[in-house]
C-alpha cells in the first residue's frame, strides 16, 4: 500500500510510506532545488509577500527553467489569506500570475486559501480552462464545498480535519472521493496516521483509500493525457 502525502513542508526524502510532494517557497527555499530528490512544487506564498521585495521575471525564469524536470510537481503553493489582508493586492495580483505561468508549463496550481474561497472562485470563472487546481489543507462549509465541487477543484485534506469542530471534519462526506488527496502539511503527524483517521471518518478500508487516492494523483500528473483521451 502506498500512501501519497500529497503537501509537506518536511522533506524527508525518506519516501517509506510512499510518494510525497515536498512544497517549496520561494525565495526562502530557492536553494533546496538544487539537492530536492523526489517530487515538488514551487511557487510563491502569500505570507512572503511584504516581507521582501518579490521579483516575479526572476521567478518565472527560474521556473522555465526546471518545470521540465521529472520531479517538478506541480506550481504553489500560491493563493490568498484574508488574515493577512495588508498585502491583498499583491497577493491577487501573484496569485493570478501564477494561473497564468500554470497553464503556460501545463502543471497543477497548489493553492493555499483562507477565508477567500469566493476569491478564489472568481478566478477560476476568469480562467475557465485553467489546469487542475489542488486547494491544501481545505477546510470550508456545505455551501463553499458544494461551490468548489461544481468548479472541479480537487481538494488536499490535512491537519485540520483531525480537529473535532473543524467545518471539513463535519461535511467530509460531501467531498468526492475522487477529489480527494491527504498531506501533512507542516505538522507531525505522519502520514499514515492521516490516512488512517480519514478511512475512519469516510468509513472505507484504508487499503482502498489509498487505491482511490493513487487513482487521483495519476489523474493529475496525467491532467492532459486524461483529457485528450
Amino acid at each position: 500500500m502506498s500512501l501519497i502525502n500529497f503537501h509537506t513542508h518536511s522533506g524527508n526524502q525518506t519516501f517509506e510510506e510512499g510518494p510525497e510532494i515536498h512544497s517549496l517557497s520561494w525565495p526562502e527555499e530557492n536553494h533546496e532545488l538544487l539537492h530536492e530528490q523526489g517530487l515538488f512544487s514551487l511557487g510563491i506564498h502569500p505570507w512572503s509577500l511584504g516581507q521582501k521585495k518579490i521579483d516575479w521575471d526572476e521567478f518565472e525564469r527560474m521556473i522555465l527553467t526546471i518545470y521540465e524536470r521529472d520531479n517538478f510537481f506541480a506550481l504553489g503553493e500560491t493563493g490568498i489569506d484574508l488574515v493577512k489582508k495588508n498585502h491583498l493586492k499583491e497577493q491577487e495580483k501573484i496569485f493570478e500570475k501564477h494561473i497564468q505561468l500554470a497553464n503556460k508549463i501545463r502543471k497543477p496550481l497548489i493553492i493555499h486559501c483562507v477565508r477567500a474561497q469566493n476569491l478564489i472562485i472568481k478566478y477560476s470563472k476568469k480562467y475557465i480552462n485553467h489546469t487542475p487546481w489542488v486547494l491544501h489543507d481545505f477546510n470550508a462549509n456545505e455551501q463553499m464545498i458544494s461551490d468548489m465541487v461544481k468548479r472541479d477543484f480537487y481538494f488536499s485534506l490535512g491537519p485540520t480535519i483531525l480537529k473535532e469542530t473543524s467545518k471539513i471534519r463535519q461535511n467530509i462526506r460531501l467531498v468526492p472521493i475522487d477529489r480527494i488527496f491527504i498531506e501533512t502539511d507542516d505538522s507531525n503527524y505522519s502520514i499514515k496516521h492521516m490516512y488512517n483517521e480519514m478511512a475512519s471518518l469516510l468509513k472505507i478500508d484504508v487499503n482502498a483509500l489509498a487505491s482511490e487516492i493513487e487513482k487521483n494523483f495519476l489523474r493529475l500528473k496525467y491532467f492532459d493525457e486524461f483529457t485528450k483521451s
